[in-house]
């Protein structure tokens, strides 16, 4: 490896060299550097060579360095909930549902007084949560503002609020203490429920119990909005009125005693980049307000009080990887080739308006899955037309030429409406999903098409179609599609793709190719479909093998079988490093991976070799 490495920079003035002759010729650089003749093929496995060089070096000075930090006494460990590595001190978070109120017995003279109290806190909180909806949305996104909506509704239920005034009229409860006991009762039903849907509410009624508590002690600010630059923020779990005050100007990271990957704080968190940690157990204990604290998000570690060694060397580590992402970002609007001259196409994943300016920021080549299921899931109705439209035209404003996918809508499994009137199924991921679940509600699908079919009208869009099991399927909305197109009296129809998720359609991949025009390899479903393990079962995850050869004869046979249609890969496999050089092999030319990846998986192939 040494060897290679002085090799390549004596190399490097003559590359240099070569680079400004192309330059000084007027020929087009991308071209020069990127395709078949011999020039670029020169210049292109040298850069790769020092690349990969580099790379290797960095990559294992980084690893050396990180384990001189971790594995030490002073290492708490947890688990990876947003990556990244922070360092700060700690600022300790315990809520107002920790605070123990004096019971007192009203007496009948002063209930009403006591239940105007409580109305007031309510029409407080309800304003409150409209302002943070605004708020969120303005400096995230609207699915996180949705949930401050959604908690708007809960407060407005008449069957809360008739036990919250029987509380104090009938049990002489103070507000307080009726705001308490109600909850807990309504938060201990919702826990128990066999629904999913109503199970993860319950998060949400703590959340507002502890708002209207706070309401009613007549604490009018939020203790995060106290904390200092450069905070690690420490509780036993954020709910989405803490969340809503966590902000990069003032916090470095976050560490929880609970509270999983799919929750309101991995949300956020990873919309705003902070690195956190979560499932640290006795936190609260261990960790003392102002303790130094470095946390590595993507090892789901934390370090308590670190040595000056331990810091010395955090430094070095931050370095590194600055100065490395610069690298990566410069080299990320180029086209990605490998050095036997293969273009590959890396695309984003996005869901809503930050992730279409990071997909930019980080050089995607295109938009290969955009999921529209937050401008569904939020809501308390359907959206209209003109909504949807504006939304997802919002959404893709920043985008100029790029091509764009966009998905139409896949719930059903473990996504559900509230507002559909969807029937309670014994196996529902084997149920009425994506598109099976559309053909049963007709309107919301055609609604989505006309909306496509006219944004279509301004940009390159192409339609995703979730779920594909059969022939038939694609056939179907093939003709829907033709049908709305006729009656909008559109003649160039946009592409039709299929998301292909199962093995059935993986195996007849050269039926449905009659009626679709490209394929895009969903390897998640793909995985839980072909190995009968749920992604998100604690119980078979040792089975949730994404890169099993089965799922690669899989992914082979689609390519072997697409019929000269374009395939692309948007699963989380896309985006491991690791096994990138067998899906290029396999004959993979086009992924879609989220933005933040998108540089690295650049740099990667362009060190592959992936033709003997």
């Amino acid at each position: 490896m040494l060897l290679s490495l002085d090799f390549c920079y004596g190399e490097n003035n003559r590359i240099l060299n070569k680079l400004n002759e192309l330059k000084a010729r007027e020929l087009p650089l991308e071209h020069k550097l990127f395709n078949s003749d011999k020039t670029g093929e020169i210049i292109e496995n040298k850069y790769s060579a020092l690349y990969i060089s580099k790379k290797n070096l960095k990559g294992q000075a980084m690893k050396k360095i990180k384990d001189q930090i971790l594995n030490s006494e002073n290492e708490i460990s947890g688990i990876s909930l947003s990556n990244g590595f922070a360092k700060g001190k700690a600022f300790i978070y315990k809520d107002i549902l920790h605070k123990k109120f004096s019971i007192v017995d009203l007496e009948e003279n002063e209930v009403d007084d006591e239940y105007l109290k409580l109305k007031t806190a309510i029409s407080e909180v309800i304003e409150d949560l409209k302002e943070s909806k605004k708020r969120t949305e303005k400096h995230t996104n609207s699915e996180i503002g949705q949930i401050f909506e959604a908690q708007e509704m809960m407060l407005q239920d008449s069957s809360l609020n008739k036990e919250l005034k029987n509380e104090i009229y009938k049990e002489l409860n103070s507000s307080k203490q009726a705001v308490k006991n109600v909850f807990k009762r309504w938060i201990k039903k919702f826990k128990k429920s066999k629904n999913k849907l109503i199970k993860e509410k319950a998060d949400d009624l703590e959340d507002l119990s502890k708002i209207l508590l706070r309401n009613l002690v007549g604490v009018k600010s939020h203790i995060l909005e106290s904390a200092p630059a450069n905070s690690i923020i420490v509780a036993k779990k954020l709910l989405p009125s803490d969340t809503i005050f966590l902000n990069r100007k003032s916090v470095a990271g976050v560490i929880v005693e609970s509270g999983g990957t799919s929750s309101h704080t991995a949300l956020l968190t990873r919309e705003l980049g902070i690195p956190a940690v979560t499932g640290v157990k006795n936190a609260l204990e261990l960790i003392n307000r102002d303790d130094l604290l470095l946390v590595f998000g993507n090892e789901g570690k934390v370090i308590l009080n670190p040595t000056e060694k331990q810091n010395g060397l955090y430094e070095k580590i931050l370095i590194k990887h600055n100065n490395n992402l610069r690298e990566l970002i410069k080299l990320a609007t180029e086209k990605a080739v490998t050095i036997d001259n293969h273009p590959i196409n890396v695309m984003a994943n996005i869901a809503d308006k930050n992730d279409s300016y990071a997909a930019i920021k980080h050089g995607a080549d295109g938009i290969g899955l955009y999921r529209i299921e937050g401008l569904y899931l939020t809501k308390r109705m359907l959206p209209k037309e003109e909504e949807l439209y504006n939304e997802i035209k919002g959404v893709l404003s920043s985008l100029n030429d790029h091509k764009i996918s966009i998905r139409l809508l896949d719930i059903g499994g473990d996504k559900n409406l509230s507002y559909l009137d969807l029937p309670e199924e014994t196996s529902p991921f084997l149920g009425r999903r994506g598109i099976r679940l559309l053909f049963a509600f007709p309107e919301l699908l055609e609604l989505q098409i006309r909306v496509i079919l006219r944004i279509a009208k301004l940009r390159n869009i192409s339609i995703l179609v979730p779920m594909i099991t059969l022939p038939e399927d694609m056939k179907k909305v093939q003709m829907i599609i033709r049908k709305i197109a006729n009656e909008m009296e559109i003649s160039s129809l946009p592409l039709i793709g299929a998301m292909i998720e199962t093995p059935a359609s993986a195996l007849c991949v050269d039926d449905i190719s009659e009626y679709c025009d490209f394929f895009s390899i969903g390897t998640n479903d793909l995985t839980q479909y072909t190995m009968a393990a749920g992604r998100e079962s604690e119980y078979a995850s040792e089975y949730f093998i994404d890169n099993h050869k089965a799922i690669m004869k899989l992914i082979k046979l689609v390519v072997e079988n697409k019929k000269k249609l374009p395939v692309a890969i948007c699963g989380e496999l896309a985006g491991k490093i690791e096994y990138l050089s067998e899906l290029l092999k396999i004959g993979i030319r086009n992924i879609s991976v989220p933005p933040g990846l998108i540089p690295e998986i650049k740099a990667k192939i362009r060190t592959l070799k992936i033709t003997n």
